[in-house]
């Protein structure tokens, strides 16, 4: 009888024991929201918190870089700074490869000085305020078609006047140090950029 009760206790925690929250940073949009009503954005991770923003009803693209400890709510950014939205009312969006293998939509930046980076068919484009040039993509580690970005991260070499510039794409709350956002990934090199954030 003892190990029934036990068993019946413990059953509940099995039920939860394998599941594998997805790996953000994710792409998400608004859902189950009345047309003309919004979604709010909240300071903290709770329905009393202040509120700081808001989602139209039918919004999509919306960056998760988050989840709370108990999965009710996703942290997102707006406006330079990050909230929480109930997770109830967002739908994950497919993931979109480009031809790189990477996100199709995946952009990293910095500051000091401002830069940007981003994927096309010819490689890599950095643009910076004085001018924009693109490099051609050397290697992307592990292969194409086996990357998973927010879970294990990438490595990438790209070309610069014959010089190769080996970076790293690594999962992590990052911050840009200009703003309260907070972001998914982290983004460094050995001389091309330096350090700095990314995006989807």
């Amino acid at each position: 009888m003892t190990r029934l009760i036990l068993a019946f206790l413990l059953w509940p925690l099995h039920l939860y024991a394998d599941e594998v929250p997805p790996p953000l940073p994710a792409l998400y949009q608004v859902a189950n929201v009345a047309v003309g009503d919004v979604l709010n954005i909240r300071e903290k991770p709770e329905a009393t918190s202040e509120l700081i923003g808001s989602f139209a009803y039918d919004a999509s693209d919306i960056e998760v870089v988050a989840f709370s400890l108990q999965g009710k709510w996703a942290m997102v950014n707006d406006a330079g700074r990050a909230g929480w939205v109930s997770l109830r009312f967002l739908e994950r969006l497919p993931d979109v490869v480009g031809v790189s293998g990477l996100p199709k939509s995946l952009q990293c930046f910095g500051t000091e000085p401002f830069w940007s980076l981003d994927f096309t068919e010819d490689g890599v484009r950095i643009s910076r305020p004085e001018n924009e040039e693109t490099y051609p993509l050397q290697s992307v580690s592990p292969s194409r078609k086996n990357i998973k970005v927010q879970e294990t991260g990438v490595r990438l070499t790209w070309l610069t006047e014959n010089t190769p510039v080996h970076a790293h794409i690594v999962p992590g709350r990052c911050s840009d140090g200009m703003s309260d956002a907070v972001y998914g990934l982290h983004y460094f090199d050995n001389g091309g950029v330096g350090i700095g954030c990314c995006s989807l």
